[in-house]
């Protein structure tokens, strides 16, 4: 039985290209093509689940920018889910996914300190300025923002996959002053002098 997958890569927010994948006996055969110039270097990730693993660097070929690699089946057991286009900074890479029912094409995502595991996961996720509308923007008052690639993007916090912010904190009004008290003083008729 012969197994082959062909998916969409994902480059700032669009669908940029297509990646296949082949079993070839103890292999898989990995082509991928990137319709769209990159800026600067850019590899492609495959992402499974809150996983995003580096799978190679494109290059320029006569079809655009490829990546043409044989991969031990050892190594890789199953393909990827999903696959983006990108670059890394520091322990953010390239991510694509689903975060609270809503689909993201385009954000990176950091592991961060191991805490206790009864605390749950907790990673990092940014997401750009630059190319609205911004997804998860009812959480816009629990993002940071921090520089990325050169860029400013906007990091929340996800515990086991959730948001996590305080909703209580974020949805509460601020507290008015109570108005101050004034004494007016009220008009006391004048007497007429004789």
């Amino acid at each position: 039985m012969i197994f082959v997958m062909e998916q969409t890569i994902w480059y700032q927010g669009s669908a940029a290209g297509a990646v296949r994948m082949e079993a070839d006996g103890l292999y898989w055969s990995l082509e991928a093509r990137l319709n769209t110039l990159p800026s600067g270097v850019v590899r492609l990730y495959g992402v499974t689940g809150w996983e995003s693993e580096p799978f190679g660097v494109f290059v320029p070929g006569q079809a655009g920018y490829c990546l043409h690699r044989r991969l031990s089946r050892r190594a890789v057991p199953t393909p990827p889910d999903r696959w983006i286009a990108g670059v890394a900074d520091g322990d953010f890479r390239p991510w694509v996914g689903t975060v609270e029912d809503q689909e993201i094409h385009n954000a990176m995502l950091a592991p961060t300190e191991t805490e206790e595991a009864a605390a749950g996961t907790l990673r990092l996720l940014a997401l750009p300025t630059d190319c609205p509308p911004l997804p998860l923007a009812e959480y816009a008052a629990a993002m940071e923002p921090r520089e990325l690639c050169g860029t400013k993007w906007l990091v929340l916090r996800l515990r086991d996959g959730a948001v996590e912010w305080d909703e209580a904190e974020q949805t509460e009004a601020p507290e008015e002053p109570e108005p101050e008290e004034t004494q007016q003083s009220s008009p006391v008729p004048e007497q007429s002098k004789p």
